[in-house]
């Protein structure tokens, strides 16, 4: 007789087979310990598989907190001296390759390629050197310094490679910040006999290509600035018909020519040939643009219209706008070619926005800050949204507007009659031309609009040529 330990392990374990089990016993019979008495039973495999488990039986329980996933560590970098783990890196693959290095390092070497083969072992002592050295920090510093790091002078590391990529270090000279000098006399003094003085005229502009064009009475001629080389362009024919407006195009080929008898001529100066006569204003045309992206040509007259031209075109009158002004003198696009800045007697400047529904029916900003007529005008280069204007002698101021809002940045009086404004290309800096009661050049610093020189009659990155009552220039 068994146990009753093994009597309950064997009702445990071994279980009678009964009619519904899907294990059959081929004809043995079954004992009481579950063995049978005769044959072993041939089992049927495919019969026998393993019981499924019911779905859910044996997963985890779902914990309500949700696991935290991972984050990047992006390293500070405020603190890390770059240019010193730049000079550490390359100081140490040019002694290796001084010493003739690894087979690698001398076979990449003759490609004309260095390159340091990596280290077998990523806990070694060099690759941890060259981790601490990419972060500017020792191998002896910690890892997470939990205290504000007080800014060092750092040390330059220049050698011959680092040289050319890094830049100069500020010493005690060139800390000092350089004075431009600006030269106070003429380099050329030119003779123009028959120079109209008029304020409201524009009768001289220059090219892209330093050339000169000035008219005298009813003349244009043309001047080289290297040169010095003068020719005459062309004639009105008649004294009582003088030119009362010049206007180069981008390319300086073509030259718009605008006169008394409101007429406009279009001469291509390479051939000395007329391309084409406009005649639509009834007035004297005192003011020629040229817009810088389009072929469209504005004009603007004595009785306050303003004329759109494009000169591909046989029908080449385009349009036409009321300037909102009398003797319109100042006449500017801006360099992206969307503003389109009017200024005359009515001692305001309208700007006119091309990129509106409908630019020509108004103005998209009446800029009223003047008390005098306006003839300068400037659009900045390097800054295509801003527009510097000059007030005449009743007004004597130079506002700095924002295009696109109309909105007065900033306005400085003179003291002088603002007869024409120039933007640096190479500087920021503004350059003022002025007539009654001063008669001078000055040059002011942008932003601050600080008084940079005066008096100053040359170049400035380009030729300056101020017109002045003498008939010289």
């Amino acid at each position: 007789m068994s146990s009753p330990v093994l009597a309950d392990r064997s009702a445990t374990l071994f279980k009678t087979p009964t009619t519904s089990s899907r294990c059959s016993t081929q004809g043995g019979a079954w004992t009481a310990d579950g063995r049978t008495a005769t044959t072993t039973p041939a089992l049927n495999s495919a019969a026998c598989t393993p019981r499924r488990p019911i779905a859910g039986e044996f997963r985890t329980p779902r914990s309500r907190r949700r696991t935290p996933g991972g984050d990047r560590f992006i390293p500070s970098r405020s603190g890390a001296d770059l240019q010193f783990s730049a000079y550490t890196i390359r100081s140490a693959k040019r002694r290796r390759l001084a010493d003739g290095g690894s087979e690698t390092c001398r076979a990449e070497n003759g490609s004309g390629i260095a390159r340091t083969p990596l280290a077998a072992d990523p806990d070694s002592a060099r690759r941890r050197e060259k981790l601490f050295a990419l972060r500017g920090r020792s191998s002896e510093s910690r890892v997470l310094n939990i205290k504000q790091i007080t800014a060092s002078a750092g040390t330059n590391h220049n050698d011959a490679y680092w040289k050319d990529y890094s830049l100069p270090t500020p010493n005690s000279t060139s800390a000092r910040k350089a004075v431009r000098k600006y030269p106070k006399t003429a380099d050329k003094i030119l003779d123009a006999p028959n120079l109209i003085d008029d304020f409201y005229l524009n009768v001289m502009d220059w090219s892209q290509r330093g050339t000169l064009a000035i008219a005298l009475g009813s003349a244009v001629y043309l001047l080289d600035a290297e040169t010095s080389d003068s020719t005459s362009l062309c004639s009105t024919g008649s004294e009582n018909n003088y030119v009362s407006s010049l206007q180069w195009n981008k390319t300086g080929q073509y030259l718009a020519v605008g006169d008394s008898n409101a007429d406009i001529q279009l001469w291509d100066v390479d051939a000395k040939k007329l391309v084409r006569t406009m005649c639509t204003h009834n007035s004297r045309v005192n003011a020629l643009a040229w817009n810088p992206r389009t072929h469209l040509l504005s004009s603007a007259s004595q009785s306050g219209k303003i004329h759109n031209y494009d000169v591909r075109q046989p029908q080449f009158h385009v349009g036409s706008v009321d300037g909102r002004s009398r003797d319109i003198c100042g006449l500017r696009w801006s360099p992206s070619g969307r503003f389109l800045a009017s200024g005359g007697d009515g001692n305001m400047v309208c700007l006119w926005d091309t990129h509106s529904r409908d630019p020509w029916t108004s103005p998209a900003h009446v800029l009223r800050e003047h008390t005098a007529a306006v003839k300068a005008l400037s659009w900045c280069p390097w800054q295509p949204n801003l527009l510097a204007s000059g007030g005449g002698s009743a007004d004597q101021n130079i506002c700095l507007w924002n295009a696109c809002t109309g909105q007065l940045l900033d306005k400085i009086h003179t003291g002088s009659q603002v007869i024409g404004l120039v933007w640096s290309s190479q500087h920021r800096e503004l350059l003022s031309s002025h007539g009654h009661p001063h008669n001078e050049l000055l040059v002011w610093s942008y932003p601050s609009l600080s008084r940079a020189a005066s008096s100053v009659a040359t170049r400035a990155g380009s030729f300056i040529l101020p017109r002045v009552t003498t008939e010289t220039a």
